[in-house]
């Protein structure tokens, strides 16, 4: 065993073990039966967080931006200070992220929003108003500036105004509407809807102020060097065309604005978005408004089986004072820069506390599907130290690994359904793998708690975790693992020879070790696991097996085995190792405790 460290340097290529690893992004992992998960809250700023403080973010490359981080039960949040007008609360809108709200019809009020745009506008069909305490406000999920993507399945895309309206109309009395939040035009929407003037005085939105349609992202929906005008034709309403929508019809109010747009030529002018925006702040403060600073939400990673590190991507160079997050999603914190070593230490152990109290928690919700010798005993991330002969010695990539029942898995990604587990990773059986944790001296390069896996097949795997804590996480999970399969194998035979005649060495948990003669048909000697006191092999086929008799002698066994000599010699440590831990009382104090349990 002492040469699996040079073996490991020396190849290339590994063997590749008895089932493919397949890659599967996480958006393409619904096709199959989904295992219970954890619900994380789609509004994790309106937790109440658990530790919080001021920090430097960057992506690795660029100059550090102060944020705001605040950790919550199963969130990490990212904020930047913003100037807003006072009394708003930023985080009360939306984000950008596309968003599918059901909206319940009433029967004297209707929907209870105005629209405004469309396809003749170059322009999306836009909310301009919620009525208060009608059904848009209730659904408390809808804003003005809200873009309406889709009425329940029917796009609204490239649909006229009148189109919108119709359809809007015929959808039911329960609708779902698909939103997008149009951050640029809610400013506008919200001046004209406060305003008690003449609507064609109203500063009105150019078609170019940066909405991108969800089906070309890439490209603006509109041709920025045109803009938008009115004629008194009701096929091209003006943008500022207004429809209270309603089961029936508009509201009469809304008829009358109606009839005074269309009889004026309004075209949309003005000078850019930008000169717009700071105009509307203007007029804000000229007309007693005041400005503040807040915090808005920026990154929100779930944590929820998260990966936190301190190493430079691929690398084994630990960030002075810094980590990143990233979640199962794909989602990240970028690079966090702490203050100083304690402060970082403090931010990384509450955060891995939250982490690693999630991922148990949804480790029951997986064995609620398993059975009983099936359950997860462990899972957690690791970084894998990759051969590459275009580096001096490696890079490193993260990988999920599971124990689960008397099995080790290893995963690209979280495995989030039973297809998963079945097809997506490598799995090698505990008792037949090596499990060393690697001293300090033996390190490869200045990555940090490292451990070895080795299987009968010589296919090694040099890992490593971030801290100490996770190592013996580990390690313990291994031990119970290990004990879990032996007790359940009972007993293992493998074909050897003894002095040329054809023999059965059997491991029992009960008995020990036994030598069956299979041509006298008779045991020829045994012993106990507790009077092994050593053993040396030549890595090849012969070994030799060193017990303690009655007498305190040493007696020799030599065999010959007539397989796969590492598969003997990894099943033998496997019962040695779950005797210890048999006896170990503090593995026998936890030894009711589940995951499950």
């Amino acid at each position: 065993m002492s040469d699996e460290l040079g073996d490991f340097h020396s190849r290339s290529n590994s063997t590749r073990s008895t089932r493919t690893l397949r890659s599967s992004g996480l958006d393409e992992r619904h096709q199959d039966s989904i295992i219970p998960q954890l619900q994380v809250p789609t509004s994790p700023s309106s937790i109440k967080p658990m530790h919080a403080g001021l920090v430097s973010v960057s992506d690795g490359k660029s100059r550090p931006q102060q944020r705001k981080l605040i950790l919550t039960s199963d969130s990490l949040i990212l904020q930047r200070e913003t100037t807003v007008m006072a009394g708003r609360d930023p985080n009360d809108g939306p984000d950008g992220r596309i968003r599918r709200v059901r909206v319940v019809r009433q029967r004297n009020s209707g929907l209870g929003l105005s629209i405004k745009g469309g396809a003749e506008h170059k322009l999306p069909i836009l909310i301009s108003r919620i009525f208060k305490d009608q059904a848009a406000d209730l659904t408390a999920r809808l804003f003005v500036g809200d873009a309406i993507l889709k009425v329940n399945n029917k796009t609204l895309l490239r649909c006229t105004h009148d189109e919108a309206a119709d359809e809007l109309r015929r959808a039911g009395e329960e609708v779902t509407l698909t939103v997008r939040h149009y951050k640029a035009a809610t400013p506008f929407l919200n001046k004209a809807a406060d305003s008690n003037s003449d609507l064609s005085n109203q500063t009105q939105l150019q078609p170019d102020s940066g909405w991108r349609s969800p089906s070309n992202p890439n490209s603006p929906t509109s041709d920025t060097t045109k803009t938008a005008s009115s004629t008194t034709s009701p096929s091209n309403e003006p943008l500022t065309n207004k429809l209270s929508l309603d089961s029936n019809k508009a509201s009469p109010n809304t008829t009358n604005l109606n009839k005074v747009n269309c009889s004026r030529h309004n075209s949309v002018t003005g000078s850019s978005l930008h000169s717009e925006v700071t105009a509307s702040m203007s007029d804000a403060l000229c007309n007693g408004g005041q400005m503040e600073k807040q915090w808005i939400d920026v990154v929100t990673v779930p944590l929820m089986m998260a990966y936190i590190t301190r190493y430079i991507f691929g690398t084994d160079k630990l960030r002075p004072h810094a980590f990143e997050v990233r979640g199962i999603g794909g989602g990240s914190t970028g690079v966090v820069h702490c203050a100083d070593a304690a402060v970082m230490s403090q931010w990384i152990k509450h955060i891995t506390n939250n982490i690693i109290g999630l991922t148990n928690l949804q480790m029951k919700l997986y064995n609620s599907s398993f059975p009983a010798n099936e359950h997860v005993l462990y899972m957690g991330w690791v970084c894998e130290g990759v051969i590459n002969h275009n580096l001096p010695w490696q890079s490193w990539k993260p990988k999920f690994i599971a124990l689960k029942g008397t099995d080790i898995y290893m995963f690209d990604n979280p495995p989030l359904n039973t297809h998963d587990w079945v097809e997506n990773a490598s799995v090698w059986a505990v008792h037949q793998t090596m499990f060393r944790i690697i001293k300090e001296s033996e390190y490869v390069d200045e990555r940090q708690h490292c451990f070895l896996i080795q299987t009968a097949l010589q296919e090694s795997k040099y890992l490593s975790v971030e801290t100490r804590q996770d190592l013996l996480r580990i390690e313990n999970a291994w031990h119970r693992a290990v004990y879990n399969a032996v007790t359940r194998l009972g007993s293992k035979t493998f074909a050897v020879t003894q002095r040329g005649r054809s023999s059965g060495l059997t491991l029992d948990w009960a008995q020990g070790f036994a030598l069956y003669d299979t041509e006298s048909r008779e045991y020829h000697w045994r012993y106990k696991f507790s009077q092994l006191k050593g053993s040396s092999d030549d890595s090849k086929t012969k070994l030799k097996l060193h017990f303690q008799n009655d007498d305190k002698q040493i007696e020799t066994k030599e065999l010959e085995c007539a397989t796969n000599l590492q598969n003997l010699l990894f099943c033998m440590h496997a019962f040695l190792t779950a005797k210890v831990a048999a006896v170990d009382p503090s593995f026998l104090k936890g030894k009711p405790k589940t995951p499950a349990s």
